[in-house]
């Protein structure tokens, strides 16, 4: 029997199973929708399907090549989610397990010592870890002025002896928890660090593959001695003396490369000695050092100043053939013709301008330029001018002499504390060096802003760096 409402005699009963009945036809009208729109899904979704990305048919071997080009030319690789090898494993699973797998994208880490805390080593482990049988890279920085804890060298015991280049960028005595003298060093080529004479010789002892060795602090009367050292620089800014220098060539008879400052206040006066394996010399202090040594067979020369005398007499005696320089400016156009003029094999040029020097010189390092020099050194074909001066330059001067140097394959231009933001070119000269580009000659402007780090952290100074152009032709 229905229920009927006692004022109206309305049945609620009845509106209600008319809504229910107008619900279950719409429902039946969209029910008969969803196949189509599932139909019209699995359509899109077989389209996208059938499209084929180029990259992902390469095979694994070249996509692993690939991966490992991604990585930083410096060689150092801190660990972001934002550039390889993290952003590689991010993007598909085909690329991760790529990545994953290529142990060369593992050898290389540039971290602080906070790794190394208790509890926190599983980015060490893990990261070498995936470089397999690789030899490891490792750049390791203590964070401001914490101490390292006592037990640091027990967390790596296992990854030191598979490494083959290592970075230490703290104070000494933080090298000698890291490294507790006559560890291991049984892979060890490549070694930048500070290091006391007891340091220097236990590493000596301990690492008989050793080639190459920076050295952030040193001694000033201290010899290096060593059969299979190949590259040598002392770049804690300390002044050793002539013996010193002169002991080291004797004491390392495969050198090749060494980097000093030489300290020639008290002069020996011996004869000069010949040392034939030394290609590569960069003296911080002067060339003065080079009246104590004949180097027939060397090809770079890095110095901050010297006396015409000297260094006459040094090529002259030497008969070497220098293909590499490295020097301050001299004062005037007609000393950088004199000074260019003793070296006539130059292909790579690299000026230095400081404040000191006055900011009229900047001039005078760009004469290197003009058409005349040509005939002083023919082989010219990569210069690099390194300014401090704030003063603005003139890029239509540059660009007029550069055209008239057709045979020059780059040109760059390192500056720092310009007085604004205009060391870039603007749109008249960027179009000039445009030009320039595309007749084959590479150009660029890098503004070195100064950092606060230490000076020894080179790679963090650098990203301090700005470069022009970023690509073919940066807007200006």
């Amino acid at each position: 029997m229905a229920i009927l409402c006692e004022n109206c005699g309305h049945d609620p009963i009845a509106d209600q199973r008319a809504a229910l009945s107008k619900l279950n036809a719409e429902l039946a009208q969209f029910k008969t929708h969803i196949p189509a729109l599932e139909q019209k899904r699995q359509a899109i979704i077989d389209r996208l399907n059938a499209v084929v990305y180029p990259v992902l048919t390469l095979p694994p071997e070249i996509t692993s090549r690939i991966f490992v080009h991604c990585l930083p030319h410096h060689g150092r690789v801190r660990p972001s989610p934002r550039s390889a090898p993290l952003v590689l494993t991010q993007i598909c699973g085909r690329w991760r397990a790529i990545a994953l797998s290529t142990g060369e994208l593992w050898t290389s880490l540039d971290v602080t010592a906070n790794v190394l805390r208790p509890g926190r080593d599983d980015l060490l482990k893990t990261w070498f870890s995936r470089a397999k049988r690789y030899p490891l890279s490792w750049t390791i920085r203590r964070p401001g002025f914490k101490q390292l804890h006592n037990g640091v060298s027990a967390h790596i015991a296992d990854i030191i002896p598979k490494v083959h280049r290592l970075e230490v960028i703290m104070p000494e005595a933080g090298f000698r928890t890291l490294m507790p003298v006559d560890t291991s060093l049984p892979l060890l080529q490549c070694l930048a660090a500070p290091l006391s004479s007891e340091s220097l010789q236990a590493v000596l002892r301990c690492a008989p593959l050793l080639r190459e060795l920076t050295m952030w602090e040193s001694g000033p009367s201290f010899i290096v001695a060593s059969k299979t050292l190949l590259r040598l620089e002392l770049a804690g800014g300390v002044l050793h003396p002539i013996p010193v220098f002169v002991g080291i060539l004797k004491s390392c008879p495969l050198l090749s490369h060494l980097k000093i400052a030489a300290d020639v206040s008290v002069d020996p006066n011996p004869s000069p000695i010949a040392f034939s394996n030394l290609r590569s010399l960069a003296l911080i202090c002067g060339a003065w050092a080079l009246k104590f040594v004949t180097l027939p067979n060397l090809t770079h020369l890095e110095y901050e100043d010297s006396t015409t005398d000297i260094l006459q007499a040094f090529l002259f005696r030497s008969s070497c053939i220098i293909k590499s320089l490295s020097c301050s400016i001299p004062s005037t156009p007609e000393g950088v013709k004199a000074r260019l003029g003793m070296f006539p094999w130059v292909e790579t040029l690299e000026l230095r301008l400081t404040i000191s020097g006055g900011v009229h010189m900047l001039g005078e390092a760009i004469s290197c330029l003009d058409p005349d020099v040509t005939l002083l050194v023919p082989q010219l074909r990569h210069i690099t001018i390194q300014s401090r001066s704030p003063k603005n330059i003139d890029f239509l001067q540059i660009i007029d002499l550069l055209k008239c140097r057709p045979e020059l394959r780059s040109f760059r231009l390192i500056r720092e504390n310009p007085l604004d933001d205009r060391w870039r070119p603007r749109r008249t000269a960027a179009a000039e060096f445009e030009a320039l580009r595309l007749l084959g000659l590479h150009f660029s402007i890098h503004f070195w802003k100064p950092s606060h780090r230490s000076p020894n952290d080179l790679y963090n100074n650098k990203e301090s760096t700005e470069v022009w152009p970023k690509n073919a032709m940066d807007p200006c």
